[in-house]
């Protein structure tokens, strides 16, 4: 079951598997707006970094291959990207808007280390139909869904059990 997202309101079938320069350049034509150059660079680029960049990390990417757009241009074709249903808004805890591309993903959850900030993406597996029978139960119509947990990665477990031995070992020198 793959959860449709609100467009304009209208509810739109996920676009997972639709080519994301059809579905902005789709988008573009609905609402009047034209097809500009810094606009399809804006989206190669998104698409091609992968990850959860900022609209300043997709910038200075932008900046990096040769420049050509302004950062308030990132900003809006975000907005635009968000609108046509390519790309998702993130939050992982740390005050910034990050973004995701949609297409050409599987349903996922993220696990973010509250330490480093590390994001690792994880399959939904059966999660996601766990997730529609609870909202059935509940007589709730689910249209799409965000799912992150906090924690700590394995290399910040391990150097914070590290930190808390020595300070032990320390504490219990002093008491000596």
């Amino acid at each position: 079951m793959a959860f449709g997202s609100r467009t304009n309101g209208r509810l739109m079938a996920s676009p997972r598997a639709a080519d994301p320069g059809e579905l902005f350049r789709n988008h573009l034509q609905r609402c009047g707006l034209h097809r500009t150059a810094q606009r399809e660079r804006v989206l190669e680029v998104f698409l091609d970094m992968g990850g959860h960049p900022t609209p300043e990390e997709l910038y200075e990417e932008i900046g990096s291959r040769g420049g050509g757009v302004g950062l308030a241009t990132v900003y809006r074709t975000l907005k635009l990207l968000l609108e046509a249903g390519v790309a998702e808004r993130r939050l992982f805890g740390d005050g910034l808007d990050r973004y995701e591309p949609r297409c050409g993903k599987g349903r996922h959850v993220h696990l973010v280390c509250e330490v480093c900030g590390r994001k690792t993406e994880i399959p939904m597996g059966n999660a996601e139909r766990l997730f529609a029978k609870m909202a059935r139960e509940h007589a709730f119509v689910l249209r799409h869904s965000e799912t992150s947990f906090y924690g700590l990665c394995d290399s910040c477990a391990r150097a914070l059990a590290r930190g808390a031995g020595q300070v032990a070992r320390a504490a219990e020198g002093v008491r000596a």
